[in-house]
C-alpha cells in the first residue's frame, strides 16, 4: 500500500496545480464559514433567531459546514481528473505497466489516492467545524458527529464517479465538463421522480443521494417544522447509498483497466 501510494505522490509532488487547488479549497472552506460565522453574530449577536444563531455551535455547525463543504469540494474533481488524465496524456500508465506494475496494482494506486484525498479533506472539514464551533463553547460537541462519516462518504461517492467518467473520456476538460453536465441533468431527472411518484426515490440517484446527506441546516429545520421531510429517508440509508456506488464504481474501474487497451 504505501509503495503505491509513494508512486502516487511521486507523480504530482512537483505539480504546482495540485497544491494551488488543494490551497483553494481549504482556504474557500474556512473562509466561507467564517465570513458567514461572523456575520450572523454581528448581524442577529449570539443569541440571535435560533435557526441561524445555532449554526455556528455545537452540534449545529457539523451540519452548516458540511453543506458549505458539499458546495465547495466539488472544486476538487479537477484534482482527481487530472491526476487520471495525466497518465494517458504522458502514457506513464503504459509505462508504469511496462515496468511490473500489473492493472491491478495500478486501480489500487488511483484507489488509495482516492481514498488518501477523502480522507485529507474529510480531516479539513473536522478541524473547521471544531475550530469555529470552539469559539462558542465546547457544549453539544460530540452530538452529531456522524457527519463527519458523512461528509467521507459523500466525498468518496464523488470522487469514485468522476474517476469514472476520466476513465472512459480519457482527457482531463471534457471529462470535467461532461461530469459537471451529468450533475445537473441528474439534479433535474431526481427533481421529476420526486415530483411524480410523491416520494425521494430520486434522491437514491448517485450524486443526489450525496447531496441528501448534506442538507442546508436551516432548510432542513424549515422542513421539520412543515413536515416536508416525512417522504425523506433517513441519513444512514443515503450514506450506505453513496458506499454502495463507490463500491459499483470501483468494479466498473476494475472491469475497464482489465479489458482495456492502456
Amino acid at each position: 500500500m504505501m509503495h503505491l501510494l509513494k508512486i502516487e505522490w511521486l507523480k504530482i509532488k512537483n505539480y504546482k496545480s495540485f497544491y494551488l487547488m488543494v490551497g483553494l479549497i481549504v482556504g474557500l472552506l474556512a473562509i466561507v464559514n467564517l465570513f458567514i460565522k461572523t456575520n450572523i453574530e454581528k448581524v442577529m449577536g449570539l443569541n440571535g433567531i435560533a435557526i441561524f444563531s445555532e449554526s455556528y455551535s455545537f452540534p449545529g455547525i457539523w451540519k452548516t459546514v458540511g453543506f458549505h463543504y458539499s458546495w465547495i469540494i466539488l472544486f476538487s474533481i479537477i484534482i482527481i481528473v487530472n491526476n487520471i488524465a495525466n497518465e494517458y496524456s504522458f502514457k506513464t500508465i503504459r509505462q508504469n505497466i511496462i515496468d511490473g506494475m500489473s492493472r491491478n496494482e495500478y486501480l489500487l494506486a488511483k484507489t488509495y489516492f482516492i481514498v488518501s484525498m477523502t480522507l485529507f479533506f474529510t480531516l479539513c472539514y473536522t478541524l473547521v467545524c471544531v475550530l469555529l464551533g470552539l469559539t462558542n463553547g465546547v457544549s453539544g460537541i460530540f452530538d452529531e458527529m456522524q457527519y463527519i462519516l458523512y461528509v467521507f462518504v459523500y466525498t468518496l461517492c464523488l470522487y469514485s464517479i468522476a474517476f469514472l467518467f476520466v476513465l472512459f473520456i480519457k482527457k482531463s476538460s471534457m471529462s470535467i465538463i461532461i461530469f459537471f453536465v451529468y450533475m445537473l441533468l441528474e439534479n433535474g431527472l431526481s427533481s421529476y421522480i420526486n415530483f411524480k411518484t410523491g416520494s425521494a426515490y430520486g434522491n437514491l440517484l448517485p450524486l443526489q443521494c450525496g447531496d441528501a446527506l448534506l442538507p442546508s441546516a436551516s432548510l432542513e429545520k424549515v422542513k421539520n417544522l412543515t413536515n416536508l421531510n416525512s417522504q425523506d429517508f433517513d441519513k444512514p440509508i443515503y450514506a450506505a447509498a453513496c458506499m454502495g456506488y463507490a463500491i459499483i464504481a470501483f468494479f466498473i474501474a476494475k472491469k475497464k483497466i482489465e479489458n482495456s487497451d492502456l
